[in-house]
């Protein structure tokens, strides 16, 4: 019989090659635009951008916001300087003192609300050692939470058990501006939930979580106080959460 023995170090060795290979991969083709850049001494610089998806990660897509002012406070509270952001969203302040901890505040309106924070997005207040060059900061426009294209879930109540019309759907969506020749698409099946009623939308991970609702008539199906994960990429899939 083969000897299935394998040394530690082997196995030690293979297991840090994995992950460093992974660290390599994830650095190499992640989405976000949070670029390495070299920081000009006596100088802060960095961008505000639209994050559509609200995830605090800036991608590709997301543009910069123009006309965002930025404003510099030193230790003692006394306003240092001012800075706007261009038509890309990047702004920059220069002369300040390298080692000094700066207070930057982004003043924004118009419909526009702080992201949820991340790798891109530090808040709209955020203390910074000079000097830096990639200091970021999210915004989520009223546009961007609600508009014509926005989705509308809701749930439907299934008469019967849940293996008697388990592909009758539990979760629904349709388009904010819908009419009557708009379709709506299913995410969750009376087979995969059973009768629910809370919904909740994690935009970050795109998860829609629903809670078990007791229905005359309406079967459950993990009890009456199931939570489930409906998962959207493209495709859906629900399955119990707790």
């Amino acid at each position: 019989m083969k000897n299935s023995f394998h040394h530690p170090c082997h196995t030690l060795a293979k297991r840090y090659y994995i992950y460093i290979v992974a660290f390599i991969f994830i650095h190499m083709f992640s989405g976000s635009l949070s670029a390495q850049c070299i920081p000009v001494k006596g100088s802060l610089e960095g961008v505000v951008y639209t994050d559509t998806d609200n995830n605090g990660i800036r991608n590709a897509t997301e543009t910069g916001i123009q006309g965002i002012l930025v404003q510099a406070f030193r230790a003692d509270g006394s306003l240092y300087g001012t800075a706007t952001t261009d038509v890309t969203g990047l702004y920059a302040l220069s002369g300040l003192k390298d080692g000094e901890r700066i207070r930057l505040v982004f003043n924004f309106g118009g419909g526009y609300y702080p992201s949820i924070m991340g790798t891109n997005n530090g808040s709209s207040v955020q203390f910074v050692q000079v000097p830096a060059c990639n200091t970021g900061f999210g915004l989520v426009s009223d546009s961007d939470l609600c508009n014509a294209a926005t989705e509308i879930l809701t749930t439907c109540f299934v008469q019967g058990a849940t293996t008697l019309r388990p592909n009758e759907p539990t979760i629904v969506g349709v388009e904010y501006g819908f009419n009557s020749a708009s379709p709506a698409r299913k995410f969750a099946m009376h087979g995969e939930t059973g009768s629910i009623w809370g919904l909740a939308w994690k935009s970050k991970t795109q998860e829609i979580f629903s809670s078990a609702f007791v229905k005359q008539y309406s079967g459950l199906k993990a009890g009456h106080d199931a939570i489930f994960r409906t998962v959207f990429n493209g495709t859906s899939y629900t399955h119990l959460f707790c």
